[in-house]
């Protein structure tokens, strides 16, 4: 009689090590996304707006990168990264400085373009406490 191989043995030990490491990766990604839902709506409704990675630079494009029946289930911020954050126009000043922590918890923005009523020290606030972003003040006189 011969004995049938096993092509794929693991222990209980492994197979509860391989699950937890994708249950910390999940939930890293989870937190992710729902971090920036969350920074965005709170950009928005301070008069601000985001745009995304996929809008940059496939402008054709209307829906973001991703299976439509995926993003349907789990939201659009798993498959797209906000790129740029604008404010435009004339936004209270103090609308600008209430969206820096927002503006912060988007690890990818690379520019944030704002059309100030007046410029006064934003320029210095924005970039002591978003230096990795460039900040373009439009429309200074």
């Amino acid at each position: 009689m011969n004995p049938t191989r096993r092509w794929f043995q693991y222990s209980l030990r492994s197979f509860l090590v391989v699950l937890t490491a994708f249950a910390v990766w999940l939930g890293v990604v989870v937190n992710r996304a729902r971090e920036q839902r969350e920074a965005v709506k709170a950009i928005e409704a301070l008069g601000g707006f985001a745009q995304y990675d996929w809008q940059y630079f496939e402008p054709s494009t209307d829906e973001p990168p991703g299976p439509a029946w995926l993003r349907r289930i789990v939201g659009d911020d798993f498959f797209q990264r906000v790129k740029y954050v604008h404010f435009f126009p004339d936004p209270p000043e103090s609308n600008i400085v209430k969206s820096i922590p927002y503006i912060q918890r988007l690890t990818r923005v690379e520019r944030v373009r704002i059309w100030p009523r007046e410029t006064g020290n934003l320029q210095d606030v924005l970039e002591s406490a978003l230096p990795n972003c460039e900040i373009r003040l439009l429309g200074e006189p």
